[in-house]
């Protein structure tokens, strides 16, 4: 963490950075399997920017009714819709960071990964036909 230090014969305050508590190799490495406390908070950090594009996009359909009819992308629209609604039907009451092939315990920031890929991949799609 940076810290600010006045010194009275500069006039404006120096900030150094104030050495690391641990390796970066520790500090990056928060995978503990199921017990990872940090998948938690990005799970739910990603639902959330989720939500909030899922809105901004119905919103956008909405208000732009007339070009998404006349570029015919009424299809790659809704199935962009869809695959935000399964996205956000995900809502387990445990978020565990297990391997991706595992049957108890799965990664749910690998599903939630996933989902967000094909919305993205949609969205690409969608730009280029509004590009032409």
């Amino acid at each position: 963490m940076p810290t600010i230090s006045s010194n009275s014969s500069t006039a404006s305050p120096t900030i150094s950075a104030a050495p690391p508590t641990c390796s970066p190799s520790v500090r990056e490495n928060h995978n503990r399997g199921w017990f990872d406390t940090r998948a938690d908070d990005r799970f739910w950090f990603a639902y959330g920017q989720l939500y909030g594009y899922y809105a901004i996009m119905a919103a956008a359909q909405a208000d732009f009714s007339q070009v998404v009819a006349e570029r015919n992308l009424g299809a790659i629209w809704g199935g962009t819709m869809r695959q935000f609604q399964s996205a956000l039907r995900i809502q387990p009451a445990i978020i565990s960071n297990g391997r991706e092939d595992g049957w108890i315990m799965p990664s749910h920031l690998a599903t939630m990964g996933f989902y967000i890929l094909r919305v993205r991949s949609n969205l690409v799609e969608i730009r280029s036909v509004l590009d032409r």
